[in-house]
C-alpha cells in the first residue's frame, strides 16, 4: 500500500490503463457511506470508487514505465518515456471516468483525511491491487 500512496504522490508531483471488473459485492458493500473531508468536502461512493480504480490503473502505468525510465539514457529519451506516461495516466483516470482535476482533488483530500485514505486503499486491496511483491 506504500507503493500506491507514493505512485498517487508522484501523480501529483507530475501534475496529473483499462478499468478493472465490476465490483465484487464486498467492495460494493465497502463503499456504502459518502466520505465527508476534514476540508467538509464530500466526495461520492461512485466518485471514490471511480479514484480507486484510476489509482490502481496509475500504479500500473508507473510499473509498467519505470524500468524504460530508469534506463533511459538520453533526456529526450526520458522526456519522451515521461509524456508517454502522463499519457496514460491521463487515459487511466478517464477510464475510470473522473477528470484529472477531479483525481487531482481527490489525491489532495487523501493526504489530509486518514479516513479517506484509508477507505480508498481498502477499496483499492479489494480489487486486487493490495497485493504485495516484496518491494
Amino acid at each position: 500500500m506504500r507503493h500506491l500512496l507514493a505512485a498517487l504522490a508522484a501523480l501529483a508531483a507530475a501534475g496529473l490503463g483499462t478499468a478493472p471488473a465490476a465490483a465484487s459485492p464486498d467492495t460494493a458493500a465497502a463503499a456504502k457511506a459518502p466520505v465527508q473531508t476534514s476540508q467538509a468536502q464530500s466526495f461520492s461512493d461512485d466518485t471514490i470508487y471511480r479514484f480507486a480504480k484510476a489509482a490502481l490503473n496509475v500504479r500500473n502505468v508507473f510499473s509498467r514505465n519505470a524500468e524504460d525510465l530508469k534506463s533511459a539514457q538520453r533526456k529526450q529519451e526520458k522526456k519522451e518515456i515521461e509524456e508517454r506516461m502522463r499519457k496514460e495516466i491521463r487515459e487511466a483516470v478517464d477510464n475510470a471516468g473522473l477528470t484529472v482535476e477531479q483525481y487531482k482533488k481527490i489525491n489532495q483530500a487523501m493526504s489530509q483525511d486518514p479516513r479517506l485514505r484509508q477507505r480508498v486503499l481498502q477499496l483499492v486491496e479489494q480489487m486486487g491491487g493490495g497485493q504485495s511483491s516484496g518491494q
